[in-house]
């Protein structure tokens, strides 16, 4: 002890003995190092196989999702094709709508189509004459449009069987046909 009651160290001690109080990297043995690296590499290697197994996993649950939406969209779609595709059978039966086709006598023919739509839960119906004229409407101001060169037109004209088209109505718009071979 010093005079006023500080202790006082010899620095040249703890220089020498500073590797006791502090180990260096440098001193580590290769067991250390060793052990170490391995615990390393687990972790890399776990980190890795356990990315692709639940990369595998959730590529696989997605695939089933969609393949199940798919399905069931499908069958929707068929459902309401086959639904639908009863429609131009039973506006060609009709007698009224071939009586009017028959005589030129259109009066009527929009209300009947009127009541066909509350009945289906068609959007809209058309009656096109031989020559691709709007005879009959459930939107009357369609009532004598010309439609003899449009594409569902043209390919139902040629069909020998019913016929469901679809062809673009503006930029997203898309409008869907069936027409019944033999109500020309």
């Amino acid at each position: 002890m010093g005079r006023s009651g500080v202790v006082t160290y010899d620095m040249s001690v703890i220089i020498e003995h500073s590797d006791v109080l502090m180990p260096r990297a440098a001193n580590l043995s290769w067991r250390v190092r060793l052990a170490l690296l391995t615990i390393c590499l687990l972790a890399v290697a776990t980190v890795y196989i356990t990315n692709q197994f639940l990369t595998t996993r959730f590529t696989q649950s997605t695939l089933q999702s969609a393949q199940l939406r798919l399905a069931l969209y499908s069958g929707n779609m068929v459902s309401e094709l086959q639904r639908n595709s009863i429609v131009p059978r039973l506006l060609a039966s009709d007698a009224e709508l071939i009586g009017a086709l028959s005589s030129k006598d259109y009066q009527r023919t929009s209300q009947r189509l009127l009541s066909f739509v509350d009945e289906i839960g068609a959007a809209a119906i058309l009656l096109l004459d031989s020559d691709g004229r709007v005879v009959g409407a459930t939107d009357r101001n369609r009532l004598g449009e010309n439609q003899s060169n449009l594409p569902h037109f043209v390919g139902a004209a040629s069909a020998s069987q019913t016929v469901f088209t679809t062809h673009k109505r503006g930029h997203r718009a898309l409008r869907f046909c069936i027409f019944s071979a033999g109500s020309f």
